[in-house]
């Protein structure tokens, strides 16, 4: 028997856990490590700023205070970004491994993301659904990192021994995974309030300097370029309406690949800039693969926003955005874009006002030809482009005969509806690279690119010919004219020269025709002799 002064020795009390018995002490001794552990890392993990620091704040702590062998981090950038391995610690892991086990939803990883609750096998060996990974671990947990229905990723932990996680395990790690999801939505809301700001900031800044700008062009292509700084998407397209109906465009600005073929289609109305053109409206298009209309113009594109430029009701063109991430874009994205697509329309109605302004000026009140001025500007352009390619072309002057007649007989009204239809005539005749201008009173000159004088003079006998049996005027009156040809730079190199020169061919050919005339109306002896007998 014991002697009395001996004391007897307390029974070590138990507790059974998820089917194992646990010594109490020991159990509720590594609970309390790992319930302040959860504190300490929860507190932290409120005042991080910084994404790199937070991950490895969190890995440190759960590996040394929880005594795990290896832990890693696989999670997204964004809410509508991909899941990747993004940190780590112990011992390395293949990612395009972990990439393919998150993209085709297999392994307990795959588990813990479809059923949005921890997954835990206590001997991987017998388990069908762990993908094989690391030789040493017998056991893993997977617990998803989720705040407001939010999967921002997986946190794995590894064991080098069976059965070393209970359910209390995955109960504290998912409330610190929790705690990180949490820390990880207020972070991304910070960086979304950032760049909105920044984005106002810089949208503000693009449209102040190409307001500066009067072409259209040159507007667009600016807005390009400056939005391709400071944007994640890789191909930025604006393109100009030609066509409601059909939805065609005109590429105007872009930066990002493509082919002529493959941008030829978009222009022609096939894609999704057309269908947005038809639409009028923003169309987002998060997955282009299942977009029946989609063009591919980079292989690389998963995601499309197509936003019309519109202002007063006028469709001017499209900003067309695409991304390389499916969903790539967020509702913020699209109410910046739609902000920055209502700003282009404004300087694209300023742009077109000053065009038509200036257009209105270089052309004739009566006819709607260009003006005197603005056909010496075209000819000056031509001789440019002469000296760079060595070709030629030709000037014709053009007069009506008789035309004073008109006035004084039918009026001055009838005089100018005739003039109309004699600039209509011509120009519904000349080629689309001419150009027709209104001289003066009844004078028309024309300037023909890449034209030898033998053609001018075939074409415009031609039409000398056609316009003398055309009726014109309310009275159906016909009317002829003369014209003279010059040639550069046989005739001239500098555009007065050729003006005079084609001036003097016409007169030359007025002084043959009243000649022609003349001789015509001049009595023939022989006639009248035959008269007289």
């Amino acid at each position: 028997m014991p002697a009395n002064n001996e004391k007897k020795a307390k029974p070590i009390k138990k507790i059974k856990v998820a089917g194992r018995w646990f010594q109490y002490k020991r159990l509720t001794s590594s609970l309390s490590k790992k319930r302040k552990l959860l504190l300490e890392l929860s507190l932290e993990l409120v005042n991080c700023t910084d994404k790199e620091e937070l991950y490895e704040t969190c890995l440190r702590k759960l590996q040394e205070g929880l005594g795990y062998d290896n832990a890693y981090l696989l999670l997204r950038e964004s809410p509508r970004g991909k899941i990747r391995l993004i940190a780590y610690k112990g011992e390395e892991i293949d990612e395009e491994e972990a990439r393919r086990v998150i993209d085709h939803g297999i392994g307990l990883t795959g588990r813990a993301i479809k059923c949005k609750k921890p997954v835990i096998s206590n001997d991987v060996t017998k388990d069908p659904y762990y993908v094989k990974g690391n030789d040493k671990t017998l056991s893993e947990m997977v617990v998803p990192v989720m705040c407001d229905e939010i999967i921002w990723g997986v946190l794995i932990i590894d064991s080098h021994k069976k059965d070393a996680f209970i359910k209390l395990d995955a109960q504290i790690v998912q409330v610190f995974c929790n705690y990180l999801a949490s820390a990880l939505t207020r972070l991304y809301q910070l960086e979304r309030l950032k760049y909105k700001s920044n984005m106002e900031s810089a949208i503000l800044d693009i449209v102040t300097k190409a307001a500066r700008e009067k072409h259209i062009e040159k507007i667009c292509q600016d807005v390009v370029k400056e939005l391709s700084k400071m944007t994640r998407f890789t191909q930025i397209y604006i393109l100009k309406t030609l066509d409601e109906t059909t939805g065609a465009s005109q590429l105007i600005a872009g930066r990002g690949p493509g082919s002529f073929d493959e941008m030829s289609q978009i222009e022609s109305g096939r894609g999704l800039v057309g269908k947005t053109i038809r639409a009028r409206k923003t169309l987002y298009f998060p997955d282009v693969s299942q977009a029946p209309e989609y063009v591919e113009v980079d292989q690389k594109t998963k995601s499309e926003l197509d936003i019309p430029i519109i202002h007063e009701d006028k469709l001017y063109g499209v900003l067309s955005l695409e991304s390389p991430e499916l969903d790539g874009f967020d509702q913020g994205d699209i109410e910046l874009m739609e902000i920055l697509a209502k700003h282009l329309g404004v300087l694209w109605a300023y742009s077109d006002l000053l065009e038509k302004t200036k257009r209105e000026a270089l052309k004739d009140p009566l006819t709607g030809l260009w003006n005197r001025r603005h056909f010496y500007d075209c000819v000056s352009k031509e001789m440019d482009r002469h000296k760079r390619q060595n070709d030629t072309f030709c000037i014709v002057m053009v007069d009506l005969s008789k035309f004073k007649e008109i006035n004084d007989t039918h009026g001055h009204s009838e005089g100018d509806k005739v003039l109309i239809q004699v600039g209509n005539f011509l120009m519904q005749r000349i080629r689309s690279s001419d150009i027709l201008a209104r001289y003066g009173g009844d004078e028309f000159v024309a300037l023909l690119p890449h034209t030898q004088k033998a053609d001018a003079q075939i074409a415009w006998s031609r039409l000398a010919n056609e316009i003398q049996r055309i009726p014109l005027g309310d009275h159906g009156l016909h009317i002829s004219f003369e014209y003279g040809i010059a040639s550069y730079p046989e005739d001239g190199t500098r555009a007065s020269d050729l003006i005079k020169a084609a001036d003097e061919a016409l007169y030359i050919q007025k002084r043959t025709q009243k000649k022609v005339l003349r001789a015509e109306s001049r009595p023939n002896p022989n006639n009248q002799r035959a008269t007289h007998l």
